[in-house]
């Protein structure tokens, strides 16, 4: 943030300052100054230094404040830092701090009066345990004045449960504007808000039908009634505008009667980017036209007379407005470029932007000389060989990794295209295209960088690295409990979050010719491995290794569970007088029942109204009274505070209000509250047990979902959430790996997002998909759709909500792990997706997943999903079981016996749960340890549809019958043991080299053979390679070496020659390792600690094959990459880039840097020139930074 006072510019920027001498750095804001009486000799000004983040700055002719959040307070709350600016030549005085009791949220609430400060804030009350906002007043005393620099005097109680958004203060009125749909200003909500003497013009956000910018009036001379004058909504679907985070971009011009405003928005389903024209008036609003910007977001916007000026990052436009209704671009003035890639050739600059290739001269970057256009597809890589400059370009196949087959005949229909392009450079600045070369492909490169290779002259092969990327799979070992027996992790068999990187693509192209290159070959390599090493090109081979994730089983732990379980024992004596008396009957005679262990508990509360959820092996409860309860496993926190490792019956969840909605994930729980708030507790993440050395993380208290209105319905699936308001709108939030939120992407999200979505009354969430029914009865699914859970044919994930083609008429729905079920009006079940354990009903040869009704059962009232089963509740209170049947080995469509009259039921990753209408809970099916609590023992029993009829005459005794019953009860020890095996995991190293000495066209590809660590170079034609690891020692919390080992290579297999260690502890210390082809390795050795060395090393093996010591450069600050080109080594560091010059090994040198930018996050793999043309940098929307010039 910046503010101008007079001649003195203050500038308040996010920075990180270490903590003394030592090495520890903690986050703060500077405040600079600087004095710009004499603009042409501008004076800096000491600066400050504030702990804490964010930094909210406004400035008086007197003061300046900037409110920060500190670490050592509530992070709901801020502290304003006041500082006394009356001297005009930009010197501050130290001032004071107020801790406020919430967050300021921008510039506009806080206000100075004389010598009274206004603040409004929002944050947590802790007496009414809601989100509050508040006006407080404090007044300012003079710095020679006694005690305490200011005094709080009043405060005004805004809202509470509500958010706040748009502030202004505007003499002795504030205007503040609070969301929870009753406020006079509401329109979803204000951002911005300018006065106009009795009107205000305020920006903001429409969410009555979609999320749309709208720009209201309003008349507020009677401040006690203000009144709605008028309102426009931009665009049709949706719309966002710059003006809501960044009111200078908005231009408001009452003399002009005009407001511009930036809008990206969809219109006629077109994506349109521009300036919305609005007409201002007394008391009116009238939408006018468009004018469209191509290049970026306006910034600020100017009127003079009929014409508009506006500007951007890239460009100036000047716009004819004389007929507002088409207003008429007349000239674009271009400001900027972004550069993607810069090649310097000679005395010139080759830039790439986008798909446009820039020529300028070395000594004016950034002014174009000659520009050209390139086909419309991404640039994937460039190099300049003999004054030609080969390009590649490409399109990666599309699929998610899915090749798609013309049904007809079984070809390949998804393909992607490669072109490979010469351009001839030896005129600069004129460019010509000398030849190319295209050709289809069927891999997928989600990358948009390819490094050039020369195997040998003529011969340049493209490496397209793999993207890294992770995936779950069935029945592999995650996380259950821990412990440190020789060093081992403990882990239980179940799901497993597993990494692995798309293949390593190798294209080889002809270039001997430059009218006609030619592609030869394409290789795709090292497929699911877990990393892939940079290639490096010698003598007609590509060396690269790759990494994968192995495991074994060295032992299994056995945990051990005692419950305290009352049995009921009854006596029966019989006292009979009775006669034989023939009776022919017909019996239908089910197969046998299969037997079911359960724990039957007593429901807390009222029964009527209750409702059950299973989580992965916890359990919730919201009984009639609204109180939520819980109990299971509480490793993660899912069963609430202070209750221990697991939880033995339903016990309450201390919530400030009482819930109509609870939802179960699978370590996570959601409520409801009445007033529409949602609580969670538990982590997503699942159970993460303590190290010994290390204090237990606590996720067990509720805390509430910052959501922007009241909910009506929540739903909790693997690692994501869903929360639907009263009016429709959905919220999403957590993982995202397959699009489950449904927001149009896959980025995880922290906090909940707007799904563009429309009348939704249920939702549902699986493990990574989710589910809605609307008001029609219409069934929409989005995220993964590996097992068919979407329900539809397509694309293996869908990122947003998507209808199944199978109309209206059903009423419920609900999501198992990879699996779904939905209930239609008339009480039939259907199911789709998963079903290799029968969950979704018998289908049959040929049957498939798709959506269809399941047979064999009653009509239902309810259904509910559990992992890899279903559960139905009949209309006549009776349960039914979809799934496999352990005992009998079989998947079956049964009745759970003998549960009659049961009004609410839930399910679980192996359990199941159902309530009666007598208040008995129970609990049957796997983990019954953890879930089912220390209740009586109870006997259920699956009863399959398949029946078996006979008739017989046979003899009953029916005359004066008597019975006795003695009745007692016994306390029994019930012992039950889990196996969960212990799992050693390692990392195995391959190296991969494809050779292209005999026959470009068809390279070979060599048997792969082991490697100590990750490839970091060769040398001596291939001769030698030399690797990375980091070696753990045996004993837990002793730390890890650092290790580069040099190796011979014979063509067949690698062998050892020695070992540099470069760091006895890489928690402490780390080093970066590039190789020249003449076997000087390069370390940039790094250390957190003080003490430990930092600097640049040069290293080589002796006669003796041992590393010997060339030279060393101490270096001041950290680096996080090194670049090594030819005998210039490039690093990135926390301060922005350092040069050695690596000339001589024995002695290297620093060079100075040209244009260092510390916050510039650029690619240093991008860097290009050399000890003869300088180095050069491509930074984006910088342009083309000079790093070094010789």
């Amino acid at each position: 943030e910046t503010r101008l006072v007079g001649t003195a510019l203050y500038v308040a920027t996010q920075t990180w300052a270490k903590q003394g001498t030592n090495d520890v750095w903690e986050q703060g804001v500077t405040v600079s100054a600087f004095d710009f009486a004499q603009s042409d000799v501008p004076l800096v000004r000491p600066s400050l230094q504030l702990r804490g983040s964010g930094g909210v700055v406004t400035a008086t002719d007197s003061h300046l404040f900037v409110a920060t959040s500190d670490a050592d307070r509530p992070w709901w709350t801020s502290t304003l830092h006041v500082f006394d600016i009356a001297d005009p030549s930009g010197f501050v005085q130290p001032g004071t701090a107020i801790p406020l009791t919430g967050s300021v949220k921008d510039k506009f609430k806080i206000h100075q009066r004389g010598d009274v400060v206004a603040v409004v804030t929002e944050g947590w009350s802790e007496t009414n345990q809601v989100w509050r906002s508040e006006l407080v007043t404090y007044r300012l005393w003079p710095a020679e004045a006694e005690g305490p620099r200011w005094t709080r005097l009043g405060s005004l109680e805004l809202g509470l449960r509500e958010n706040l958004f748009a502030t202004r203060f505007d003499g002795d009125r504030a205007y503040v504007v609070t969301y929870r749909r009753v406020d006079p200003l509401w329109v979803g909500w204000s951002t911005y808000i300018h006065p106009m003497g009795d009107r205000l013009l305020t920006v903001g956000v429409d969410d009555t039908a979609g999320r749309r910018v709208a720009v209201q009036l309003f008349d507020v001379a009677d401040p006690a009634a203000p009144a709605l004058r008028s309102k426009v909504v931009l665009g049709e679907g949706w719309s966002s505008s710059e003006a809501l985070e960044n009111e200078k971009a908005l231009g408001i011009f009452p003399d002009d009667g005009l407001v511009l405003v930036p809008i990206s928005m969809s219109r006629s389903n077109q994506y349109v980017q521009g300036v919305q024209f609005v007409d201002l008036a007394q008391d009116t609003l009238r939408i006018r036209g468009t004018f469209e910007s191509v290049q970026m977001v306006t910034r600020r916007m100017l009127v003079r007379g009929d014409r508009v000026l506006a500007i951007s990052n890239r460009e100036l436009l000047t716009v004819d407005a004389a007929n507002r209704d088409a207003p008429t671009l007349r000239h674009t003035l271009e400001l900027g470029y972004p550069v993607d890639r810069v090649i310097p050739v000679g005395d010139w600059l080759v830039e790439f932007s986008g798909t446009e290739v820039r020529v300028s001269e070395a000594t004016k970057p950034g002014v174009t000389v000659r520009q050209y256009a390139l086909d419309d597809l991404p640039v994937l890589g460039a190099i300049v060989e003999s004054n030609q400059i080969h390009v590649l370009q490409g399109r990666s196949a599309p699929g998610s990794g899915w090749t798609l087959l013309d049904p007809a005949d079984g070809t390949i229909i998804s393909r992607g295209l490669l072109k490979h392009v010469v351009l001839e450079a030896a005129r600069l600045p004129d460019l010509t295209v000398a030849g190319t070369a295209s050709t289809e492909t069927t891999n997928q490169f989600w990358v948009s960088d390819a490094k050039p290779l020369w195997p040998r002259p003529g011969l340049l092969v493209w490496s397209v690295n793999g993207q890294q990327w992770s995936w779950w799979q069935r029945g592999w070992p995650v996380l259950d409990a821990w412990s440190l027996n020789g060093g081992v992790i403990q882990f239980a068999p179940m799901f497993a979050f597993w990494p692995s990187v798309s293949p390593n693509l190798l294209v080889a192209v002809d270039v001997n010719e430059a009218a006609s290159p030619r592609f030869l070959s394409e290789m795709s390599l090292a497929g699911n491995a877990s990393a892939v090493s940079d290639t490096i090109a010698s003598d007609g081979l590509v060396f690269f290794s790759h990494a994968r994730q192995e495991s074994e089983i060295v032992s299994t732990n056995y945990l051990v569970y005692t419950n305290q379980i009352w049995v009921t024992a009854t006596n029966h004596v019989w006292r009979t007088n009775f006669v034989s008396i023939p009776v022919t009957v017909t019996e239908t005679n089910v197969l046998p029942p299969s037997p079911l262990d359960a724990v039957k508990l007593r429901w807390p509360g009222t029964v009527a109204g209750s409702r059950l959820a299973g989580g992965m092996t916890h359990n919730l409860g919201m009984n009639g009274n609204g109180i939520p309860l819980a109990w299971g496993d509480n490793l993660s926190g899912a069963a609430g505070p202070g209750q221990g490792a697991i939880v033995a019956g339903p016990s309450p969840v201390t919530l400030p209000n009482t819930v109509n909605g609870i939802a179960a994930g699978n370590w996570q729980s959601l409520a409801l509250d009445a007033d529409g708030v949602v609580w969670h507790w538990g982590s997503p993440e699942g159970a993460v047990p303590p190290l010994p050395w290390q204090p237990a993380p606590d996720f067990s208290n509720p805390e509430s979902i910052p959501l922007p209105a009241r909910a009506s319905a929540i739903a909790a699936g693997g690692w994501h959430a869903l929360a639907l308001a009263p009016d429709s709108r959905l919220w999403a939030w957590g993982w995202n790996t397959h699009g489950q939120l449904g927001v149009g992407n896959t980025d995880a999200l922290i906090g909940p997002q707007l799904v563009q979505s429309t009348g939704f009354v249920a939702i549902a969430c699986g493990a990574l998909h989710s589910l809605a029914l609307d008001a029609n009865g219409r069934v929409f699914s989005w995220g993964s759709s590996d097992f068919g859970q979407l329900g539809r044919t397509g694309p293996s994930e869908s990122p947003a909500p998507t209808e199944l083609p199978y109309g209206a008429g059903f009423r419920a729905i609900a999501a198992g792990a990879f699996h779904s079920v939905a209930l239609t009006t008339d009480g039939t079940v259907w199911g789709w997706g998963d079903n290799q354990h029968g969950q979704i009903g018998p289908r049959g040869a040929g049957g498939g997943h798709g959506p269809g009704p399941v047979s064999g059962l009653p009509a239902a009232r309810e259904i509910v999903a559990g992992w890899m089963h279903s559960l139905v509740l009949a209309e006549n209170g009776e349960v039914w079981f979809l799934g496999e049947d352990s005992v009998a080995s079989r998947q079956v469509v049964a009745r759970v016996e003998p549960l009659k009259n049961v009004v609410a039921l839930g399910a679980g990753l192996l359990h199941s749960l159902a309530l009666t209408a007598d208040g008995n809970v129970f609990v049957w099916g796997g983990n019954l340890s953890l879930v089912g609590g220390s209740g009586d023992a109870a006997h259920l029993s699956l009863m399959s549809e398949t029946w078996i009829v006979s008739t017989h005459t046979h003899y009953v005794t029916v005359t004066n019958v008597v019975q006795e019953e003695r009745i007692s009860q016994q306390l029994q020890a019930r012992v039950f043991t889990n196996a969960l095996p212990v799992y050693r995991y390692w990392t195995r190293h391959s190296l991969d080299v494809v050779d292209y000495q005999q026959d470009p066209a068809a390279p070979a590809l060599r048997e792969p053979t082991s490697l100590p660590g990750v490839l970091q170079g060769v040398s001596h034609h291939g001769a030698v390679l030399y690797t990375l690891a980091t070696n753990f020692r045996d004993q837990p919390g002793t730390g890890s070496t650092l290790e580069l080992s040099a190796l011979a290579y014979d063509g067949l297999a690698a062998y050892f020659v020695s070992t540099l260690t470069l760091s006895t502890n890489s928690n402490e210390d780390s080093a970066l390792v590039a190789v020249n082809p003449n076997g000087v390795v390069v370390a940039a050795r790094d250390s957190w600690t003080v003490g430990h060395p930092r600097r640049i090393e040069c290293w080589r093996l002796d006669e003796r094959g041992q590393f010997v010591l060339l030279g060393a450069l101490d270096r001041a600050t950290h680096s996080n990459s090194l670049l090594l080109l030819n005998d210039l080594a490039t690093l990135r560091t926390e301060t922005g880039f350092d040069l050695v010059d690596l000339a001589r090994p024995t002695a290297p040198a620093a060079l100075p840097v040209s244009e260092n930018v510390s916050c510039l996050w650029a690619d240093l793999g991008r860097v290009r020139g050399g000890r003869e043309m300088g180095l050069w940098l491509p930074a984006g929307e910088l342009g083309t930074l000079l790093l070094w010039r010789p």
